[in-house]
């Protein structure tokens, strides 16, 4: 998947190369024909000046025979003409060509999207369907434990040493229905706990959301990776952009902030993109427990934006304010968080 990632990175990236130079050569091709339009026009509009009187004016009349070389300045514009008409058809052709390499790789991303959608929606129904099985076979374990345990327990006054006092016990066997009783009472608070604790767990998983914002900010790159260079960072990625004559740098970085009480709750996970090259904060997603911490959007992103400031990257007067937020969470997480 990465080599055919790749391949169609640079499929595309040369695509737009030569799309590039196809209209450029257009813009030739048209300028070359208005010129020869022109010069065709100017050589119909010509008149040849009429025979002299002079003899002398007649021999240089009859040795530069203008009306041959007219006619064959016509023919050179013509031929030109058709030169420059076989370079427009195959510049066509050209864009014909491009136009269809670049539909069926699109085409083919698209298949593949499908395909990989298809297959994330049914791998979410089969966890699903796999969750609610795991369900039942926790429970069905948990009567197992509970039915072991009690039978260790009150297995019968055999497993019981003398000195103990044995009449309850004695009594416990004679009524047949009171060891399954313990049972069922025993089980059901087993399941009662173990369910709670799952939903628990599954409750504390829920709940995390994501802020997508547009920063757009000059920053200083060098300030930028020697505060990177002291957090925790998870993951780092580096894309270059080679389709524009300066090559530009774009740098991802992603890291999770230390417990600390301005956070109001578990700490947020940071994820920031910016081009390296140009000194230029592009975006930054902001993800963070909302069921747990009380902070708001407009506050986290103060928050970050003061960090920035703090160290020197980017300038006060540059503060991004009341962003217009893009949220990325599920229905289920956005109920959580509300």
């Amino acid at each position: 998947k990465s080599r055919r990632h790749i391949l169609l990175t640079s499929l595309f990236c040369r695509a737009f190369a030569i799309r590039d130079m196809l209209s450029t050569t257009s813009t030739h091709i048209t300028l070359l024909l208005e010129l020869q339009d022109y010069l065709r026009e100017s050589l119909l509009g010509f008149r040849i000046p009429s025979l002299p009187n002079e003899l002398p004016g007649r021999k240089m009349y009859s040795f530069m025979d203008l009306h041959k070389r007219l006619q064959d300045l016509l023919t050179r514009a013509n031929d030109m003409k058709s030169l420059l008409k076989g370079a427009q058809n195959e510049h066509i052709t050209l864009c014909n060509m491009i136009a269809a390499v670049s539909r069926e790789a699109l085409e083919d991303v698209a298949r593949q999207t499908t395909t990989n959608t298809t297959n994330l929606v049914e791998a979410s129904f089969i966890e699903e369907r796999n969750g609610q099985v795991m369900d039942v076979v926790n429970l069905i374990m948990s009567a197992g434990f509970i039915y072991a345990v009690m039978s260790k327990a009150f297995g019968g006054v055999e497993n019981w040493n003398a000195d103990y006092q044995q009449g309850w016990l004695i009594m416990l066997d004679s009524v047949p229905v009171a060891h399954f009783a313990m049972h069922i009472g025993a089980f059901y608070l087993w399941s009662v706990i173990l369910t709670s604790v799952l939903e628990g767990l599954s409750d504390s998983a829920n709940g995390f959301i994501s802020w997508r914002v547009k920063m757009n900010r000059k920053v200083d790159s060098r300030a930028m990776f020697a505060w990177l260079s002291i957090k925790n960072v998870a993951t780092i990625g580096v894309e270059i952009d080679t389709t524009i004559p300066k090559s530009r740098k774009v740098r991802s970085v992603t890291w999770a902030e230390e417990e600390h009480s301005r956070w109001k709750g578990p700490p947020p996970k940071f994820e920031v993109t910016y081009d390296d090259s140009n000194g230029f904060l592009l975006q930054v997603v902001m993800e963070l427990h909302a069921a747990k911490s009380e902070l708001s959007q407009e506050e986290l992103l103060n928050l970050f934006q003061d960090d920035l400031i703090a160290n020197r990257i980017m300038d006060k007067s540059n503060r991004l304010i009341l962003p217009e937020f893009e949220t990325n969470a599920d229905p289920d997480e956005g109920e959580a968080a509300e």
